[in-house]
């Protein structure tokens, strides 16, 4: 009974912090333990919302709240007794990101997998497994050929990139009827935006950043395509019927003529090769985008940021985002040159070649829509794999207690000898 009193307490005192959550003061970053929860809690309203809602509604925030509460105090009595030191995370996101902010707070060592790949969480930042590590890219970047680069480059265009994803984008009608040299992609917008929480990003979400987009490139002279994310059915979500909340909010009924939303979605990569400007929250597309020469725009920390800062446009304030925006596409800023097209180049093949321990597994991407059935025969397919490889994980796991922040793909586990 006491148990329960204490958590009906607890459960108040978190809806009583929460309960006011909106996309502005979701950005206060003083206590940073308080910080991840308030992005748990939002993370779990916008994921149990409906197409049709913009933002979370307080029933929802409620809810979540709720959640968090519990998931907080089963930790407590399951961890507290115990002489824990280390600990797995299967994500960083919901209900985990709070899980994440206790064991912190606990100072337990955390390790975290997305992606097929396994990476170190330090105490007060977030690692995410397509950020390329200093300690790997000093081991492996002599070892990678510019040929051996310029080679898979050359697959990923024509639809053969090692990512299922960036296969999946690319083999999409290859033409389209309008395609502008200025393009917004967008994501999936209940799905989380928090696998790493940037805390200098401007915008709180998927959301305040695409309104405000909207708004701002209505005043602009040129032309503008909007595409929602590939998968966005995928994931359970249905982004024509968001975005149309979005522009009938802004605009009312009438659409401004230099605003094109792209629903007959084309090949991504179709679209990036014809792109002079690429603006995106934070989404793999930034370096694509790089990878044709086009230094992109991104809100929250990125693949590229961590790599070479040089590499992207991330605008500090609103006003410097604003400013981005109505500058001619045409202009020297947005350009990068061959040396720094090769790098990202470069980033694009370590992402997608050295990160990830997919070319073992074979593992297919299952979405939220996915059938039992199909979940149940990819582990145990998956299974078989890792016990074929227990000697490949076995060095994995000597590889990450070596400091090293993240894994390496088969090939590449001989060079951290």
């Amino acid at each position: 009974k006491k148990g329960k009193v204490i958590s009906l307490l607890n459960s108040l005192e978190l809806q009583n912090k929460y309960f006011s959550l909106n996309s502005q003061n979701i950005l206060n970053r003083k206590n940073f333990y308080e910080y991840q929860l308030q992005h748990s809690v939002w993370d779990i309203a916008y994921n149990n919302s409906d197409d049709h809602e913009l933002y979370p509604s307080k029933k929802q925030i409620i809810k979540a709240t709720v959640k968090v509460n519990s998931v907080l105090n089963n930790l407590k009595m399951n961890l507290d007794t115990k002489n824990i030191d280390t600990a797995f995370l299967s994500h960083q996101v919901y209900d985990q990101r709070a899980v994440l902010a206790y064991l912190r707070q606990k100072n337990i060592k955390i390790f975290a997998h997305a992606n097929f790949n396994i990476h170190k969480v330090t105490k007060y930042k977030d690692n995410g497994p397509t950020f390329i590590s200093k300690k790997v890219l000093k081991k492996v970047n002599n070892k990678i050929k510019t040929a051996v680069i310029k080679k898979y480059w050359k697959k990923v265009q024509d639809g053969k990139s090692a990512r299922e994803e960036t296969q999946f984008a690319s083999k999409i009608n290859k033409t389209t009827n309008k395609i502008n040299q200025n393009v917004i992609m967008l994501h999936v917008f209940r799905d989380s935006p928090f696998n790493v929480l940037d805390q200098d990003r401007i915008f709180s979400d998927y959301h305040s950043w695409f309104e405000e987009t909207l708004k701002i490139i209505k005043k602009s002279k040129e032309k503008w395509t909007v595409r929602p994310h590939p998968a966005h059915k995928k994931w359970g979500e249905n982004s024509k019927i968001k975005i149309n909340c979005f522009l009938k909010k802004i605009f009312g009924a009438k659409i401004p003529n230099n605003i094109h939303i792209d629903f007959n979605l084309s090949s991504n990569l179709h679209q990036l090769k014809n792109t002079k400007r690429l603006i995106t929250f934070s989404g793999s597309s930034h370096l694509e985008s790089a990878c044709f020469g086009v230094k992109p725009i991104i809100i929250s920390e990125s693949t590229l940021e961590r790599f070479d800062r040089n590499l992207i446009l991330k605008p500090k304030n609103v006003e410097e985002y604003k400013k981005l925006i109505l500058t001619k596409s045409n202009s020297k800023i947005f350009k990068l040159n061959r040396s720094q097209i090769m790098r990202a180049q470069k980033a694009l093949y370590i992402r997608d070649n050295i990160l990830s321990f997919n070319d073992i597994l074979k593992a297919k991407k299952i979405y939220r829509g996915a059938s039992k059935k199909l979940r149940t025969k990819e582990f145990y397919r998956i299974t078989k794999y890792v016990e074929k490889n227990l000697s490949y994980f076995s060095k994995l796991g000597e590889l990450l207690s070596k400091n090293y922040d993240q894994t390496v793909t088969k090939k590449y586990i001989r060079t951290f000898k």
